[in-house]
């Protein structure tokens, strides 16, 4: 994730050192646990700006596994809705914050 965030992005470093720890422990999830449903603009995109955006997700229900197969952690399902603030730099939009707002 690291080419498509900005240092002010926590939430962004926050899941780029969780899949650091899982790959360090060799920790993985047991199917695809964040499924995207639906993205939604806060209005038109304006290059050398910032945007806004929606994100409704679905956690799956799934396992962290370890190399063997053991569950070393389980996870609930969820539907949830994050806020995405992007801003316009060198030609990309790059992550400048996500909050969870349901």
């Amino acid at each position: 994730m690291t080419p498509h965030f900005l240092s002010t992005c926590k939430t962004c470093q926050n899941f780029e050192d969780n899949a650091r720890d899982y790959v360090a422990n060799k920790q993985r999830y047991d199917k695809t646990p964040v499924i995207v449903l639906e993205v939604s603009s806060h209005g038109p995109a304006r290059p050398g700006a910032q945007q806004t955006i929606d994100v409704a997700f679905e956690q799956a229900a799934s396992r962290v596994v370890d190399s063997t197969g053991k569950t070393v952690k389980e996870v609930r399902s969820a539907k949830g809705v994050s806020v995405v603030d992007l801003t316009w730099q060198k030609d990309i939009w790059k992550i400048t914050s996500i909050k969870v707002s349901q």
